[in-house]
Formats: C-alpha cells, sequence, structure tokens
C-alpha cells in the first residue's frame, strides 16, 4: 500500500492544487499507475530505486503510463567469480563509470544512446554459435552437437573406411563431432562416392613435395596392350578386365603359324592375350619362318642344364662317308641323305667292299664265291646250296642232306717201292654214311702193284683197295687200272675226318686215289 506525502496549496493563477511530492511504496509502478500527475516521482523503498511519471498515453481506449527509473542501489559490478569492479571516480573520464570491455577480435561492445543502450556484437556482425549441425550421429553421439558446461566442443579429424560418403561430420559421442573422410575404394566404373583419401606404391608411383602423383619412370600408365594378330572374341588393343586384370599366357602353335616373327602376340579373348611361340619346321633350304622350339631325341643328342645341345656320345656329326672305291667320299643330299645299297658282285679279290656309286648313292658290296684249288680268303664269297645235297637251318648252318654225297680226290702222285702215302681226305660230320675209294694206277715202265686203305684220322683200318697186278709187256707200254673198295657204311659221332691211303709195292708207279661219302642218315 502506497504513501501520498502531497499537501495542497493555493496559487492565484492555478487556484488550489496539490503539491508534487512522491509516491512512497513497495513497489516499482507499472504502466497501469495512470491516476498521477506528468513528472510525479515514485520511491520504492524495498529496492531503493526513484521513478518518475514520463508520460501518458492511450492504447484502444485504454490509458497507459510510461514511468522511467531514475536512480538504483547498483553501484558495483562483479564477475562470475564475484570480482568486484567500481565505478570510476566523479572526476574520471566518464565519471562514476564502470566501463564494459569486449575481448578484440571476439566480441565487440557498441553505445547506442539514441536507443540508450549498449549493444554486444559479435566481432564481424555474426551471431553466436550455441550448437552445430552435422550430418549423421552414431550413439552416443548427437544431432545437434552441442558444448559442454565450460562452453568447449570438441572437433576432431578422422579417417574411416569406404562407406560411400568421402567427406562428413558425424558426431560419435557428447560434445563433440569428427570431421571424417574415407579411404579410397575401387569400382569398375566412375563413382563418385568411393573418392578418398589413399597413398602411394613407392615402386610404381612418386609423389612432389606438392602432392603431385606420378608414375615411377615419369611415363604415362599402360591403359591397353596392341598384340600382333587377333581372333574374336579376342581384340585389339587388349583392355584390362572390370577388376583390372589383363591376362597374359605362354603358348606354342604349330611351325609355320606365326611365320617370319617366329613369335607373336595373339588375342583370342577379352582381355586375354598369348605369346606364342612356333615349332620349329623342315625345310630343304634355309628358311628363317620355320625357326621355333623344338625338343631332341635322347637316343640322338644330349641336352645340358644351359639348353647346350650335342650328340650322344659326344662325337662330330657325319657329314661325308669316305668309301673303298668309287666315288670317294660321298656327301648327303639336300635332303641330308646318304643311299646305302646292297650289292652282289663277281667273284674276285674282295669279299665285301663299300664302294661309291655316286654323290650320294654307295654300295655295299658282297663278292660270289668261287671254286680254287687251294684256300684263298680273297676268293670267299656269297654262295646258295643245292637242295639236293645240303640242308641250311635258320642259323645259316650249312650240312650235307640225306643221299647227298661229298667225294675227293687226290692228283696222281710217284710212288716208289714200298712207300705209303696218304693222297686224299674229306672230313664228314655227325651221321650215317657210305663210304667208298677207288684207285687208279699208271705203270712207268716197271712191274709192280698198289695197294690201298681207307683210315680214320687215328688211322684206324676201315677197308681196303684190292690188290692189283699190273705187268706190262715193256717199259714203254702203259696200261691203266682201277679197284674199288667195297662200300661200307659208318656212323660218326662227331666231326671226323676219312683218309684214302695206298702204298706201291714194288717197281716205280703212278698212283691216284679218289675218296666219296654219302649220306644215309
Amino acid at each position: 500500500m502506497g504513501k501520498e506525502n502531497n499537501q495542497i496549496v493555493y496559487a492565484q493563477s492555478a487556484a488550489t492544487t496539490q503539491t508534487n511530492f512522491p509516491w512512497i511504496d513497495t513497489r516499482d509502478p507499472t504502466s497501469y499507475d495512470t491516476n498521477y500527475a506528468i513528472g510525479k516521482f515514485w520511491v520504492n523503498t524495498l529496492n531503493d530505486t526513484l521513478w518518475y511519471l514520463n508520460s501518458l498515453s492511450s492504447t484502444n481506449a485504454l490509458l497507459q503510463a510510461q514511468w522511467i527509473t531514475l536512480i538504483s542501489n547498483l553501484s558495483t559490478l562483479s564477475d562470475t567469480l564475484n570480482d568486484i569492479v567500481d565505478p570510476s571516480s566523479g572526476v574520471s573520464t566518464p565519471p562514476n563509470n564502470i566501463q564494459l570491455y569486449g575481448t578484440p577480435g571476439q566480441i565487440d561492445i557498441v553505445a547506442d544512446p539514441g536507443n540508450n543502450r549498449l549493444v554486444f556484437t559479435l566481432s564481424g556482425g555474426g551471431t553466436a554459435i550455441d550448437q552445430v549441425q552435422v550430418q549423421e550421429n552414431t550413439l552416443p553421439g548427437v544431432n545437434p552437437v552441442d558444448a559442454d558446461t565450460n562452453g568447449l566442443m570438441t572437433v576432431s579429424g578422422a579417417l574411416v573406411a569406404s562407406h560411400g560418403v568421402p567427406l562428413e561430420t558425424r558426431s560419435r559421442a557428447l560434445n563433440s563431432y569428427n570431421i571424417e573422410i574415407q579411404i579410397s575404394d575401387i569400382s569398375a566404373a566412375p563413382n563418385s562416392t568411393l573418392n578418398g583419401v589413399s597413398h602411394f606404391d613407392s615402386a610404381a608411383f612418386t609423389v612432389d613435395a606438392d602432392g603431385f602423383v606420378s608414375l615411377t619412370g615419369s611415363g604415362a600408365a599402360t591403359t591397353d596392350v596392341m598384340v600382333d594378330v587377333f581372333t574374336g572374341p579376342g581384340t585389339n588393343p587388349v583392355v584390362p578386365s572390370g577388376t583390372g586384370v589383363i591376362t597374359i599366357t605362354g603358348d606354342q602353335v604349330a611351325s609355320a603359324t606365326v611365320g617370319a616373327n617366329v613369335i607373336q602376340t595373339n588375342s583370342l579373348a577379352a582381355n586375354t592375350f598369348a605369346i606364342e611361340i612356333q615349332r620349329t619346321g623342315s625345310s630343304a633350304i634355309s628358311d628363317s619362318t620355320l625357326n621355333g622350339v623344338s625338343h631332341f631325341d635322347s637316343a640322338n643328342f644330349t641336352v645340358n642344364a644351359d639348353g647346350f645341345v650335342s650328340l650322344a656320345g659326344g662325337g662330330l656329326a657325319i657329314d661325308s662317308v669316305a668309301l673303298q672305291a668309287g666315288t670317294s667320299p660321298i656327301t648327303p643330299n639336300g635332303a641330308g641323305q646318304i643311299t646305302l645299297n646292297g650289292a652282289v658282285v663277281a667273284a674276285g679279290t674282295n669279299p665285301i667292299r663299300s664302294d661309291g656309286t655316286g654323290a650320294n648313292t654307295a654300295a655295299i658290296e658282297v663278292q660270289i664265291s668261287q671254286a680254287i684249288a687251294a684256300a684263298d680268303p680273297t676268293k670267299i664269297g656269297l654262295a646258295n646250296f643245292n637242295s639236293a645235297n645240303f640242308t641250311v637251318n635258320a642259323d645259316g648252318f650249312v650240312s650235307l642232306s640225306v643221299g647227298g654225297s661229298i667225294s675227293n680226290a687226290a692228283l696222281s702222285v710217284a710212288m716208289t717201292a714200298n712207300i705209303s702215302k696218304t693222297i686224299t681226305s674229306i672230313s664228314l660230320t655227325p651221321g650215317t654214311w657210305d663210304i667208298s675209294a677207288n684207285f687208279v694206277s699208271e705203270s712207268d715202265g716197271t712191274t709192280g702193284y698198289i695197294t690201298g686203305s681207307i683210315s680214320t684220322v687215328n688211322n684206324t683200318h676201315q677197308g681196303a683197295f684190292g690188290n692189283g697186278l699190273m705187268q706190262m709187256n715193256g717199259a714203254a707200254v702203259f696200261g691203266h687200272m682201277c679197284v674199288t673198295v667195297a662200300q661200307f657204311r659208318k656212323v660218326i659221332a662227331s666231326t671226323q675226318t676219312q683218309y684214302a691211303v695206298i702204298q706201291a709195292n714194288g717197281g716205280t708207279l703212278k698212283g691216284s686215289a679218289g675218296l666219296f661219302a654219302t649220306r644215309v642218315g
């Protein structure tokens, strides 16, 4: 309840009126306190404030009062730590004043006298940030992000796995958020959502101080490969697959497939090419288009660990052949061939010989056997045998056949009285033989006779010639007589020689003998 302290006074010019003493109350006036004269003072004894009525106005037929405070009990200011700041002295500039000071570059405090105010603004004229809106949050992070009780908001940088957002703000904890950049990823086609940070293999790239990336060696990157030839679905050039791969294989192909280059690149499928080398070929003359890879017959060649090829045995290859007769040496023809023929030639003095019959041909010649009076190794040769008298087994062993016969005769020899001589012999193989002999004597002018016998090698008597007496009528008269020994049969178990032996009995004579054997079993 307020207290009015006015007194009524009288003045000639104003008649009776009240004096303008302050209204004393325990509250501040409001706009509804209108029953006062303009200029009326109002004292609030509860908070020691002084007001005066500045004006009265009507709004929508409602009278309103404008009270303005003049003096309060504010005499100092303090900060949040209750450190007190007193006003300046009455002689200071400005006097009796507490100046509000903003940190330069952060808060500006500007006087607005016309509006009776001081204006606090941020340097630059913007609005203070009390929250930060981020793109995403992961609990316990929030969106928007508030500062903590100290007004602090933590902002961090973070590297994250590729997830389709190259750069984003994300709160993962209270009062903080991250500026997150993802690691770069790969794709088959352009895709900006996979952009990110990366680092580079020093074996393939260089990065200068400005972050400029180049290939090692400063060359251009290979994006495709040109090949010699291609066959669909192969392509030229060959490009990488969706995973950036070009497959290169090795292959060998048939001789004369590649040609002059011998080795070529050939694309037979997409994203793939083969390095093909042809197999070697043959020709009658030098031809580099037939060069290629090969392997070697182990019966004829050796190849060491370095790939060095030698003839088996380590000798030299034969490039010509020296012969006994004819053209010598002979050399291979254009196909690398020497022709060797076999030939049978007439009896001579070379049982077997090589004979050059042309520039690239030779004959291995074997002579035909021949009949001679005595052994001579130069006269041996090929023969064939009368099947009526001989057999030849699979090993080429020759035997007399059953019914076959063999004979031998001696030239005439001079025989003096009582002289015994072996005239002829034959060698018989195992079997059963019928053996016989005959004797021929010739008179040389004296009277006498000759006897004979057949003996084995050990002179075992087998049979005898019948005694033959030849009496001539004079020395100048010659006569002949033949006595045949009776035939006998003998079984021979092993090869054995039979001999015809004759003896002169009286006189001086000439004699000869024939020995015969026929195989009967």
